[in-house]
């Protein structure tokens, strides 16, 4: 369910449209919930802490199908992957501010165009 989650969130992020809608916000706080979740559970899931009751494994991928170093390092690569969409939606944020606003300038056809354009300095 978390890559879920997360590969949403890069799909609200990466639209070609530009538009931040509500499914991006909301993807935003499912994984708020979720750091919220693990930050009182001392960042183990609390499903893994029930797991444990039954097995006696040490290993990190006892709980999960995947591999022992996917396993140790999911919550740094899925962390990765939302600081990644965290400054794509800054990126379109920003982008919108006024002061960044696309300004038109004139036409340059050609050399003497730009001759033209800029100022005399034979002086």
């Amino acid at each position: 369910m978390d890559w879920i989650q997360r590969r949403d969130l890069l799909h609200a992020v990466s639209c070609t449209d530009g538009q931040l809608g509500p499914m991006l916000w909301m993807g935003y706080l499912l994984v708020a919930i979720e750091g919220g979740i693990l930050w009182y559970f001392e960042f183990t899931c609390p499903l893994t802490i029930i797991a444990r009751r039954y097995s006696d494994s040490a290993r990190a991928n006892f709980d999960i199908f995947l591999p022992e170093w996917l396993a140790r390092y999911t919550k740094l690569i899925y962390t990765t992957v939302v600081a990644v969409i965290i400054c794509l939606t800054l990126f379109h944020l920003v982008k919108r501010l006024p002061c960044f606003e696309r300004r038109s300038y004139p036409a340059l056809s050609n050399e003497t165009a730009i001759v033209e354009w800029l100022p005399d300095r034979r002086q």
